[in-house]
């Protein structure tokens, strides 16, 4: 059987008319048209109807000033008044339609378009109708996605499989080829291209310290408009809201992938048809993980951008026969622009019922310079931006410098281009027109059949920024588009390469949080667990480290672990390369309003620690009565395994040092958090618990391991010497470290760091 190709395809430049029709008609695109009923004998168009006397036409009511705002209800209304305007227009249009013979074969509700089938004869006819304001061709467009770079990662025993793409290469193969290529600017960002794996590129653009503040994408969903999704992904389970499959028939032999041979469909497991063809929901899948995939249950513990978020994933590809089509590689996936506005259409339906945060899109034809504001999605792209949802369409992987492959191009998209851990990938297409640089080297993601794969290329960089902008709507959910596209522009990182002339912002999750001042946000990196200075038992010291060369002024906020109540804020500059140390004592005195801890060893704060600058803080613990010192430094940044686990914690059999956990609740609302106890020696679980009540939101709290098994009804055997506890994070959000007091000589220490393998 020969394997499915893809095909490159071109982008459909739109007919734009004047009020006199075809009197402003472009020839070139005429002549497209024309070429294709010379071939065929028809061409299937996409004609936009003109909808400037229509109130309440979303996509001529495009809106992008930042503090542009609308509540659910005013949404709901927006739309329903352009579905109205849309139906109007069609109306009006089948009048004069059926006196030309042209009948409309597909429409959409919420756009004003719609498709038709022309011969030379129709297609005059229609360009002379006066309210038709463009033709486009129903073009197709390929999957442009790979630079390099495809290896399986064993969730169970599977073998390497083949490339699936004429761009790609087998991994071991392209990071040879990538680290020689571009050790320079590698060199100069001080890592290494195989280290830029989903669970590190993460980090490149700061979400795990948005993780920190509590923002992780809940209730907030994402559209992957791609080849289909394995719904039966670990990376997946329960996070499906919606989903459709929209796979056009042009061509007497092309093969719609829908379930059944269907041409559409919004029935659960519309875009999980991964036995219609060996590409199915492969390049897909690994897209919506990077974007919002969460893998706790699998033998691979990993998590996209907005691992909290839902995800809506729309097939919208075809498998296409045709030589022409598929510039003789037959047979290819291409992907129809009927196809492509029917998932556009369906993404406005869901946005607010489901919450819709970004549309991400991998689809790309020829590199163009300059906006392509002709291009047959751009009213799409319109419509979904004034109802508060970006479009993220990756840049492609043509090695361009100035141009970027359409749709992307389209000035109210965000089009989003690939860094290698923070340089710019000379690989992919780079210019003045991206909005945004993510990462989109050797990124490791899922693949169909439950397995992971790295793969390289623009696709890969533009789920980061969909999954950011789904943590900043779940930071804001009121924020407009514009507020959001600022936001991660402004907080984005300058970044550009000698040979350009311009800068583009590198996503900055955390900057571009503070910017987007998302209310009731907690900013900063928490440190829980900072004695009183009343606390007769220890002393905290905190050391400030700037590593910047300039100074700059931090500020912290203290919340009582007891209350839950922010108690001060705290603020001093800290000198470029210095690293002074406070006590606990002064930093009450010096807060905002003063701080008078209460006189127990029951007092404990949590705080939170922003600063402009590059460091770290370090919380050490003095016993004045020992005389000893011990580091008990620890966020969930810094923790392994994400802070939910804790390893070798000790059993009531270790006598002289008891174990606690120290849990901190990152979240906005109070929470229970619960475990899955398990016995260190072979795993095996031993049952589970829960805190006795919740803890108050960005406080902290202290568990005795030592009660566990009693709470289980359960006491240690002669050999059952440590325990691991497991985290749940549903319903919770936060981390959880791990001490040990020493209690002869009354010191903690946290042995929670671990060296991840």
């Amino acid at each position: 059987m020969s394997r499915v190709r893809i095909a490159l395809g071109l982008v459909t430049l739109g007919l734009i008319f004047g009020p006199q029709g075809a009197t402003a008609q472009d020839s070139g695109t005429i002549a497209e048209i024309q070429a294709s009923i010379a071939q065929k004998g028809m061409a299937s168009v996409i004609v936009e109807m003109d909808m400037a006397r229509h109130e309440g036409a979303l996509g001529i009511e495009r809106s992008t000033a930042a503090g542009v705002t609308d509540t659910p209800e005013s949404l709901t209304a927006k739309i329903e008044r352009n579905r109205a305007a849309v139906a109007n227009a069609a109306r009006a249009m089948r009048t004069e339609l059926s006196q030309a013979n042209i009948t409309m074969e597909l429409e959409y509700e919420n756009l004003p378009m719609f498709v038709t089938t022309v011969d030379a004869a129709k297609l005059e006819r229609l360009m002379a109708i006066k309210n038709v304001k463009a033709i486009y061709l129903n073009k197709a467009l390929a999957r442009r996605q790979f630079n390099s770079s495809l290896l399986l990662l064993e969730k169970v025993a599977i073998p390497i499989s083949s490339a699936s793409d004429k761009n790609e290469t087998v991994a071991a193969d392209a990071a040879t080829e990538r680290a020689t290529r571009s050790a320079a600017t590698t060199a100069a960002a001080g890592d290494t291209p195989e280290k830029a794996l989903l669970s590190s590129s993460v980090t490149y653009i700061n979400a795990n310290k948005a993780w920190d503040r509590g923002f992780k994408g809940k209730d907030q969903s994402i559209a992957i408009l791609d080849d289909g999704i394995d719904r039966n992904h670990d990376m997946f389970v329960g996070k499906i809201v919606a989903e459709a499959c929209y796979s056009t028939k042009v061509n007497s032999d092309d093969q719609p992938l829908c379930p059944g041979g269907t041409t559409s469909s919004t029935s659960v497991g519309a875009a999980s048809n991964c036995s219609a063809g060996p590409e199915v929901c492969s390049h897909g899948s690994h897209v919506a993980g990077i974007a919002a995939g969460n893998d706790i249950i699998g033998q691979i513990t990993l998590r996209g951008v907005a691992f909290e978020a839902n995800l809506i994933p729309i097939q919208v590809f075809t498998i296409v026969k045709n030589q022409v089509d598929c510039k003789n590689e037959t047979p290819c996936m291409l992907a129809y622009s009927s196809a492509t506005l029917s998932a556009l259409n369906f993404a406005i339906s869901q946005a607010v019922p489901q919450k819709l945060a970004a549309v991400s899109i991998s689809l790309g034809g020829d590199p163009v310079s300059g906006a392509c504001d002709t291009d047959v999605r751009k009213t799409a792209i319109d419509s979904l931006r004034n109802i508060g949802v970006l479009t993220v369409i990756a840049a492609g992987n043509d090695g361009n410098l100035n141009k970027i492959t359409p749709p992307a191009c389209v000035s109210s998209a965000l089009a989003v281009s690939s860094i290698i851990i923070t340089v710019p990938d000379r690989e992919a297409n780079q210019a003045t027109n991206v909005a945004l640089l993510a990462p989109g080297v050797l990124i490791n993601s899922a693949n169909r059949g439950n397995e992971y794969v790295k793969r390289s290329g623009t696709s890969m960089a533009a789920p980061h920024a969909a999954g950011a902008i789904a943590i900043l709507k779940s930071a804001k959910p009121a924020a407009s588009a514009g507020e959001i596209e600022n936001a991660l522009k402004t907080g984005g990182i300058p970044t550009t390469l000698p040979e350009w002339t311009w800068n583009t912002p590198r996503i900055d999750l955390n900057k571009s949080l503070d910017l987007l001042g998302a209310p009731g946000t907690v900013f900063g990196v928490a440190v829980p667990g900072v004695f009183g200075s009343k606390n007769p038992t220890g002393t905290s010291f905190l050391r400030f480290f700037d590593i910047d060369s300039s100074a700059g002024t931090m500020t912290v906020q203290i919340y009582d672990d007891t209350t839950g109540v922010k108690v001060g804020t705290w603020t001093k500059q800290i000198r470029g390369f210095s690293s002074p140390q406070f006590t606990m004592a002064t930093i009450e005195q010096e807060s905002v309003p003063p701080i008078s801890p209460a006189a127990s060893n029951s007092q404990f704060y949590t705080l939170f620690v922003d600063a402009p600058y590059v460091g770290f803080v370090q919380h050490v613990l003095w016993n004045p009565q020992t005389g000893l010192l011990s580091n008990v430094s620890g966020c969930d940044n810094g923790l392994s395994g994400q802070g939910r686990y804790a390893g070798n914690v000790h059993t009531s059999l270790i006598g002289g040092y008891t174990s606690f956990l120290l849990v901190h609740n990152t979240g906005n609302t109070d929470a229970r958090p619960s475990f899955d106890v398990r016995d260190s020696r072979d795993g095996a679980q031993i049952g589970a618990f829960a805190t006795s009540g919740n803890i108050k939101a960005h406080t902290s709290a202290l568990v005795k391991v030592s009660d566990v098994l009693q709470t289980l009804g359960k006491q240690p055997d002669s050999g059952q010497f440590h325990l691991n506890l497991i985290m749940n994070t549903i319903g919770f959000s936060g981390f959880i470290q791990h001490w040990v007091q020493n209690d002869a000589q009354g010191i903690v220490t946290s042995i929670t760091a671990k060296c991840d393998i």
